[in-house]
């Protein structure tokens, strides 16, 4: 059963990733079941009362076991409470970061939605629930440790610099692309904080200021994409986002990526 983040959760770790605000893990996670439709914006309505009411599952590798496929699943089988009266058609099932309110996190609507009465108690076997993340920009390495993260709260500590590159052959998500060596090439150094990547609500994060690199003093070859890295040479690959034009790097040109050129999303 496939998941799919909320704007709350993706906007948590989106500024962590890009902003450098770290996201309090929850320790426990909240499984319960939904009557209502729920969506990016937020949960649908939870029966109420007959012996209704969310599952605690400690948030560790045990339950989520760590991943290197960009693909988490629980581990655990989450076992709900037997119905004392009718719950009615389950829509979804959501994990929220508290008991009762809270934040849903994340949600899987059902292909087929449930009816659950009487004497009925809901079961989610182990493995039935898949999150990943669907958009294109994303590497592989901050894919699976935001996942590892966020499902099983193993750290993935605040990158305190971001180091922006170009790219004159085409990166995918597990390899980056090739930079132009030498002819004035350095990759651009930017402090990762609000000021330069602006907190965001609604799970869509861009950059608020211009991002310059040295002069080129030769041909550098056609820039097609943007790379981020974690370190000034070498380093974990974070990402990439494809130019729109292209951009022909030759001698006496300044690359820039202007303000709010980038648009970074999890799905």
């Amino acid at each position: 059963m496939p998941g799919s983040l909320t704007d709350y959760c993706e906007a948590a770790l989106l500024n962590q990733l890009f902003g450098g605000t770290p996201y309090s893990t929850p320790n426990t996670l909240y499984f319960g079941y939904m009557v209502g439709v729920a969506g990016e914006t937020g949960p649908g309505a939870e029966p109420s009362g007959g012996g209704y009411a969310r599952v605690a599952v400690t948030n560790n590798t045990t339950n989520f076991a760590v991943t290197s496929n960009q693909i988490k699943t629980n581990a655990t089988e989450i076992q709900f409470n037997e119905a004392t009266s009718n719950h009615g058609l389950i829509q979804a099932i959501g994990i929220w970061d508290s008991p009762t309110s809270g934040n849903l996190l994340i949600y899987f609507p059902l292909s087929s939605p449930v009816n659950i009465t009487v004497g009925d108690a809901m079961r989610i076997p182990v493995g039935s629930l898949t999150v990943q993340f669907t958009a294109g920009g994303l590497s592989n390495y901050v894919k699976n440790a935001l996942l590892n993260q966020l499902l099983g709260l193993v750290p993935f500590n605040v990158i305190t610099t971001l180091y922006v590159a170009y790219a004159t052959s085409t990166p995918t998500d597990a390899v980056a692309g090739t930079e132009p060596s030498g002819n004035g090439y350095g990759r651009a150094a930017v402090t990762n904080n609000t000021n330069n990547f602006p907190t965001a609500t609604l799970g869509s994060k861009t950059n608020a200021a211009n991002i310059a690199f040295g002069e080129a003093t030769g041909s550098q070859g056609t820039a097609t994409h943007v790379q981020f890295f974690d370190a000034s040479s070498g380093g974990n690959y974070l990402g990439r986002y494809a130019l729109s034009p292209t951009q022909a790097i030759t001698s006496g040109t300044i690359p820039t990526i202007p303000a709010n050129a980038l648009t970074i999303t999890l799905d």
